[in-house]
């Protein structure tokens, strides 16, 4: 009985082993960094990480960062550590460097390596980017990704895990004039593809999360569309933020207003794809390290009463700061009220006791008048751009250093809009 015993116990062994190899951290995670063209590079013609981040860790396949038209399975053989291509930086260098600089480099007694991969393409809808017949290449080219990756790493008796990707799209859709229950349930779809074929291939046990910005090109997509009527397509962003606050499989790490950007008002300088990045490796660590349930700043209570509306904050760190001097302020600091077609005036904005901002208005307000936040502007960016004034202080503890500059990585109020309740 006695052998038998002994059996029993190795194999127990094995299945703790077996199942601790199917979560994160494994022993190679890959994190997919997916979308269009401002997931896939700047176009001011700097390239920052050249030569490797300086950690042995950060890694990609031998055939480059991004998904090239024509590859094969035969083109991805090794790994081998992350530069980015000639004359352009895109936001992973910023997010692998990030993820080092909060930890990710030693987790649960091993010392973990990642490797990222973007396998998107410009000018696409998520129409194309999700699993269909008409343009299969680039979300074939995701699971090639992730079929390789684990093939590698069996071959290297590493086990293998996918935590999460970086969703970096929404321009396009602006420009088509996507309307929001439309984009929200195409997003719906593509996650579920995504996390149920990367279970599939990998056998692990965790779902995929997805880390994702929240788009502020409307102002630019109506200033050079061409159809008529021409109207602002607030659409995509505001199902964007619904999902990040809403939905505990989307985590959005920052909205695009507090950014600048290249001369043509539409893509990323290199500086400011590697300050992306950051923002993107600062919240995959709050997901798969600390495991938050986490939510950018919000206002999870909006009640009014006479002339007032108050908003209750939900504040990552406090205290909540209106903050005009890295952006550019605006009227009213990015709040404006309307009921239908008329824009009501707003006499005073103030922040009270750290987390309630409190909106007062020139006239009495009722039940669904709309409040927008950061829906103004001219064109791009955090001095002319849809843009708004309200920031937490994460930015107090948290910096990160692109090119030679020290940001501050303060959460940011998204863009919004809600009609007042009864």
């Amino acid at each position: 009985m006695k052998p038998l015993f002994i059996i029993q116990i190795v194999c127990a062994m094995f299945v703790l082993t077996d199942s601790a190899a199917q979560n994160f951290p494994a022993d190679i995670n890959h994190i997919i960094c997916y979308g269009q063209s401002l997931s896939l590079g700047s176009t001011d013609g700097i390239r920052i990480n050249a030569t490797g981040l300086g950690y042995p860790n950060t890694l990609m396949f031998n055939n480059g960062l991004r998904f090239r038209k024509g590859e094969d399975d035969n083109s991805m053989q090794r790994f081998v550590p992350l530069v980015e291509h000639e004359k352009e930086e895109t936001p992973t260098s910023g997010m692998a460097d990030m993820m080092m600089e909060q930890g990710f480099g030693k987790l649960n007694g091993i010392t973990p390596s990642y490797v990222f991969r973007n396998p998107g393409w410009g000018g696409k809808s998520i129409r194309v980017l999700q699993k269909n017949q008409e343009e299969p290449a680039y979300y074939t080219s995701l699971l090639r990704g992730v079929r390789r990756g684990k093939v590698l790493s069996d071959s290297l008796g590493k086990s293998f895990n996918v935590p999460c990707f970086t969703w970096t799209q929404g321009e396009e859709d602006i420009f088509r004039m996507m309307d929001r229950k439309t984009y929200s349930l195409l997003l719906d779809s593509l996650y579920q593809q995504i996390n149920t074929d990367v279970r599939q291939i990998t056998g692990q046990h965790n779902d995929v999360a997805c880390i994702m910005y929240q788009t502020a090109s409307h102002n630019r997509y109506y200033l050079i569309t061409k159809e008529e009527p021409k109207e602002r397509n607030l659409q995509i962003a505001i199902a964007q933020y619904e999902k990040a606050i809403g939905n505990n499989k989307f985590y959005m790490a920052t909205p695009m207003y507090p950014f600048e950007y290249n001369v043509d008002n539409v893509h990323l300088t290199a500086v400011y794809a590697r300050l992306l990045g950051a923002y993107y490796g600062l919240a995959a660590k709050k997901v798969l390290i600390d495991k938050e349930d986490w939510k950018p700043l919000h206002a999870q209570k909006i009640s009014y009463k006479g002339r007032k509306i108050i908003l209750e904050m939900d504040v990552p760190v406090g205290p909540l700061v209106i903050d005009t001097n890295w952006v550019k302020a605006i009227d009213h600091y990015g709040f404006n009220i309307y009921r239908q077609q008329r824009t009501l005036g707003i006499t005073r904005v103030n922040v009270n006791d750290n987390d309630q901002i409190i909106i007062t208005c020139a006239e009495e307000l009722q039940e669904g008048d709309r409040l927008t936040y950061a829906i103004n502007g001219e064109n791009t960016g955090r001095v002319i751009g849809s843009r708004g004034n309200i920031r937490d202080s994460q930015g107090d503890h948290i910096t990160y250093t692109a090119g030679s500059t020290a940001f501050r990585l303060d959460n940011w109020l998204p863009i919004f809009e809600v009609f007042l309740p009864k």
